[in-house]
């Protein structure tokens, strides 16, 4: 699982070295584009620095701190700001990606991995289970994607079906 370039990225060394793949499953992403990584190391050591920690766990988006970041270190939050108020994250949204994020020749309805996953776009009068509002949307762009699905909601995950048109609506 990773972006689509990830996707791309790995089936290209595997086709260049030879690798079989028929035992592979991609699941892209849907991407919003992201900063350089040189920003959030800066902005990650910084947090660290501050509070004297070498080893730290990151969360982005956690269900308590939507859109956000939090830092924490043997289960002790020592860092939690929402989108508002974390500079990385501020950056994230305003739209400061990588130079290759502005020309992606992934970002389109053709999409590289069996699976692609991305947060729910659905109109929230149209969908199935209102009550659940962090849903996901899961878009089967192969039969090996189909086969893992079907084998997934045997296991419990719980979905509802739409149209890719419905699922791209956006307001």
């Amino acid at each position: 699982m990773g972006l689509p370039c990830h996707i791309a990225g790995l089936k290209k060394y595997c086709e260049l070295n030879n690798v079989y793949m028929d035992n592979l499953t991609s699941i892209d992403l849907v991407c919003h584009g992201v900063p350089m990584p040189y920003f959030f190391k800066k902005h990650l050591y910084e947090i660290n620095k501050k509070r004297k920690i070498k080893n730290s766990n990151i969360k982005f988006r956690e269900k308590s701190n939507q859109y956000g970041l939090t830092v924490s270190q043997n289960g002790n939050v020592i860092y939690k700001k929402s989108r508002y108020y974390d500079e990385y994250m501020i950056m994230y949204l305003e739209g400061i990606y990588a130079e290759s994020c502005y020309r992606c020749k992934f970002a389109n309805n053709q999409r590289i991995g069996d699976l692609t996953i991305m947060d729910c776009s659905t109109k929230w009068e149209i969908r199935e289970k209102k009550e659940v509002s962090n849903q996901s949307s899961v878009l089967v762009n192969t039969e090996k994607g189909a086969q893992l699905l079907k084998e997934l909601q045997k296991n419990s995950l719980e979905g509802y079906e739409y149209s890719f048109e419905v699922l791209l609506i956006i307001e």
